[in-house]
């Protein structure tokens, strides 16, 4: 399958165009309503920064798939690759909307409020796995349906969260009221 040259551009340029899009798998899919972007080398709060490793190396890779890692050693957060020809990059998806599997997620989370309004919580509802890792989101199972660019008023940006290299970087995008 050919690559998507959505993804071969910046992840500041993919990051809010992903918001609106539904991301589905195991049963739930969830529109995404917060992300954020990270670059290569030149970004030092990126996983990037110091080039491809066991952990980040799907970074480095293709576009259009999926970046999944264990952050703190307990939560899985779930990244689209992204980025122009000889760098790195991807999109963290940082919160979903369920519209799909409700009752899937409210078992996965163990309640019914609050399902996938943070990272972990999303790939939680998600059913994600490390093995994931690396996944074709057109090809699935990981699958990502993208929306119609949403109007720029409806999208807001500010600083990216819970990191401290870089973290003043307006590259964090959402959808106001949504999250």
């Amino acid at each position: 399958m050919p690559i998507d040259p959505f993804y071969m551009r910046s992840p500041l340029l993919i990051a809010p165009e992903l918001l609106g899009s539904v991301i589905s798998h195991a049963g739930v899919s969830l529109r995404i309503v917060e992300t954020e972007a990270y670059l290569g080398a030149d970004d030092q709060a990126s996983h990037a920064r110091s080039g491809p490793t066991a952990r980040c190396r799907s970074m480095f890779g293709p576009v259009g798939r999926a970046y999944i890692y264990r952050s703190y050693g307990i939560h899985l957060c779930f990244n689209v690759v992204g980025h122009g020809p000889d760098s790195a990059g991807a999109v963290l998806i940082r919160a979903g909307v369920v519209v799909a599997g409700r009752e899937l997620c409210e078992q996965r989370r163990g309640r019914t409020k609050g399902l996938a309004d943070g990272p972990g919580k999303l790939a939680q509802c998600l059913a994600l796995t490390l093995e994931l890792d690396g996944t074709c989101l057109r090809e699935g199972p990981i699958v990502l349906e993208r929306a119609t660019p949403l109007d720029s008023r409806s999208i807001k940006s500010g600083p990216r969260i819970g990191i401290t290299r870089n973290a003043k970087a307006p590259y964090r995008f959402y959808l106001e009221g949504k999250i």
